[in-house]
């Protein structure tokens, strides 16, 4: 599970909840590891076994692998974390490295899944399926399934694959990370290796293009993000800053750095930045933290302040993907207190969606009345659109003058954005 490196419309993110998707080392097509019999796999075309990372006999994945026409090869590939991957080659293709392709998979008509791709090498491009139970399932029972990738540099990307022993072939993947772990050669616990593209660190924080798909996968037609170098550099340290209709939203990430699931204590600890912020009364409702697989979390917040000036709604959702801690919030008055959590919880069943994690239950809650109220901060004097928006996305509203006073958490200067 790696936010969803692929985002629900098809771009690759930089962290969303490990939703996004996980590539396994490189050297899909390495020479199977000699020796070892007990991870062969032959069924119906479909032959591979295990895989060395390049350069070294460390166990990688298991890999399968069947020409389907002289210019097409399919693989398959699964980690020991059971995240399962799909790659076609053809030798015609050229595409350019770090480039980005949307990929529809189409299983017999009945399963669709859009998902974002990245290629391994100018003519192999790998699309992450993850852990996703009822995608394999369908490969495994269907007939065919069809791939329309579209990639600047692919000019025909209609692919019809035949599913003739897939469920033998996928099957014998599973049995052989089985055996690759009851030998003590594979670690499931061990962090991924990440496919190495050039141009491209899975571990950087999430960039503004991910995160305007992610918030547009979560439904949002509007997003105005602040300008990155009027983002305020104080102890929020937000990456970005956006708004909604009449809600400001933040990000903040940090590094994962090591395997301990302590999202309880990053969560509690922003809390408390917050808390600094407020300057009034502080209250906080939290929500039972979900954690995964013993090793990604979730949980959501409800932070109120109340000071003389009025009163503010912070809906926080913080998860834990395979590289960072992350802190998405909205931020609205007691009139738009509803708004500031429906956005929030938005973004969190798009990550569960995309992680195959039990949708979210919504919080549903009485607003009341009062403004924003936590610490000032600088206000950007004008918001930008988010990149590559669609006609019907792009936002026809202009950003208000410069101006001093409360301004929520003082992350984003919402209140120098006019939503009108």
């Amino acid at each position: 599970m790696n936010v969803v490196r692929s985002i629900s419309g098809g771009l690759l993110a930089g962290s969303a909840l490990a939703l996004v998707a996980a590539v396994p080392a490189s050297g899909l097509l390495a020479s199977a590891v000699e020796a070892q019999e007990a991870f062969a796999i032959n069924a119906s075309g479909w032959e591979g076994g295990a895989y060395a990372e390049p350069g070294s006999d460390n166990f990688s994945h298991c890999g399968i692998s069947r020409d389907i026409t002289e210019d097409l090869t399919v693989v398959f590939s699964l980690n020991p974390r059971r995240n399962l991957n799909v790659g076609f080659l053809r030798p015609s293709w050229s595409m350019a490295e770090g480039t980005e392709a949307d990929v529809t998979l189409d299983v017999d008509g009945s399963l669709s899944r859009d998902i974002g791709a990245l290629p391994a090498s100018p003519n192999l491009l790998i699309v992450p399926l993850g852990r996703d139970a009822d995608l394999v399932e369908a490969l495994k029972l269907g007939r065919t399934m069809n791939a329309e990738i579209n990639h600047p540099d692919v000019e025909d990307g209609s692919i019809s694959v035949p599913l003739t022993g897939t469920m033998v072939g996928l099957n014998g993947l599973e049995d052989c990370i089985d055996t690759a772990l009851e030998m003590g050669v594979a670690d499931a616990s061990a962090p991924e290796t990440p496919q190495e593209v050039p141009g491209i660190d899975p571990s950087a924080p999430m960039d503004r293009q991910t995160l305007a798909e992610l918030l547009r996968a979560a439904g949002f037609e509007e997003i105005r993000f602040a300008p990155e170098e009027q983002v305020p550099e104080d102890e929020l340290e937000l990456n970005h800053v956006w708004q909604v209709g009449p809600v400001v939203g933040g990000l903040h990430q940090v590094p994962r750095g090591g395997p301990e699931v302590e999202i309880d204590a990053f969560g509690d600890a922003y809390v408390d930045v917050l808390a600094g912020r407020c300057p009034g009364a502080l209250e906080t409702e939290v929500s039972e933290t979900h954690i995964f697989d013993n090793e990604y979390a979730l949980r959501y917040d409800l932070v109120e302040c109340t000071a003389d000036e009025g009163a503010a709604y912070v809906a926080l959702l913080f998860t834990l993907d395979d590289y960072h801690y992350s802190a998405f919030f909205h931020e609205g008055d007691p009139e738009n207190r509803g708004v500031a959590e429906e956005a929030t919880l938005r973004i969190d069943q798009v990550i569960r969606s995309l992680a195959g994690f039990d949708t979210a239950e919504r919080v549903d809650e009485e607003a009341g009345d009062g403004e924003a109220a936590f610490g000032e901060g600088e206000l950007p004097e004008e918001a930008e659109e988010p990149p590559a928006a669609s006609e019907s996305e792009t936002d026809e509203s202009e950003a208000g003058d410069s101006g001093s006073g409360d301004s929520g958490t003082g992350s984003s200067g919402a209140e120098e954005v006019d939503p009108q």
